[in-house]
């Protein structure tokens, strides 16, 4: 993979764990917990909305070392009509500006008030419209190898696993802190332990879809589309790296599951367990960029 796409990865997985993170962890938080309740809830969506923030900020500022001439960046909106490109900003920039929004209101303790709501509400849908115009972005004649199904699958999924993991992992942290009650900061125990299996899910449908369109053949007589499978076989070491990171991944959630996790407690092992979900799911999230963008052309008979 040549150095100047080294920006993309950071943009592209930075953009979709911001947005996943927001949608899993935020905004439970802001429509069925309550976040305004006491100091620790208004600094758990603070904090919450700043890391987003960071992210995208930190995202967007790698984006400008992939282009030619970083100062006619602002040129980049004005062909919202036909550019994937403009859309693409446009709703980043509206996504950060609504997050903005609501990290002043929740600030000045009006988190459950209208208008926090609907900043929150706006923001997920920028959020959303984002990633839309991610996955639309690369799926482009030009280039046969991204323009495929497999270019919004793959970056709707990785949103949805590093998202449930981060959220997972951050309200576990915090329900280990503060002795949560059903409906109080965060949705609840119960809202933890089906997050758990909705990441668990996540991680199951990656292992066999991996294995299914990676595969030269059919699997149990089963074959993907040929538009769900990579256009370029990437080395074999890839296919057994990304393999057991995320078996690694599904088994540190079922361990964690099994120890009590979203039982209230909040146990120190549930939390360490989570995180290295989360970090064997992030690591094998940034092997599938790398071969999004080409790094290596070897060939598998898998």
């Amino acid at each position: 993979m040549a150095w100047r796409e080294w920006p993309l990865v950071a943009f592209t997985l930075l953009g979709q764990l911001a947005t996943g993170f927001y949608l899993f962890f935020v905004v439970p938080v802001m429509f069925v917990g309550r976040p305004a309740q006491g100091s620790e809830g208004r600094n758990a969506i603070l904090y919450a909305t700043a890391a987003v923030i960071g992210m995208l900020g930190v995202a967007a500022a790698a984006s400008f070392f992939h282009l030619g001439r970083p100062l006619k960046a602002p040129n980049a909106l004005s062909n919202l009509r036909t550019s994937w490109l403009s859309r693409e900003i446009l709703f980043e920039l509206l996504f950060l500006i609504s997050l903005a929004g609501l990290f002043v209101l929740v600030w000045l303790g009006r988190g459950e008030g209208v208008p926090a709501k609907a900043a929150a509400g706006l923001a997920g849908s920028f959020g959303i419209l984002f990633l839309v115009s991610m996955a639309r972005l690369y799926m482009v004649p030009g280039v046969p190898a991204w323009n495929r199904a497999a270019t919004p699958v793959s970056f709707f999924l990785a949103t949805m696993t590093l998202g449930s993991l981060g959220a997972l992992a951050v309200s576990e942290v915090i329900s280990g802190a503060y002795q949560i009650e059903e409906g109080t900061l965060l949705p609840g125990p119960s809202w933890l332990r089906a997050l758990t299996v909705f990441a668990a899910a996540l991680v199951a449908l990656g292992v066999v879809g991996y294995v299914l369109l990676t595969s030269n053949h059919g699997v149990l007589r089963s074959r993907a589309a040929a538009s769900l499978k990579p256009a370029v076989a990437s080395p074999a070491v890839f296919f057994v790296l990304r393999f057991v990171l995320l078996a690694g991944c599904g088994l540190a959630l079922l361990a964690a599951f099994r120890s009590g996790l979203g039982g209230g407690a909040g146990t120190r092992g549930g939390a360490n367990l989570v995180l290295i979900a989360f970090g064997l799911a992030a690591v094998s999230e940034l092997l599938a960029r790398f071969e999004f963008y080409g790094l290596g052309d070897g060939r598998r008979s898998f």
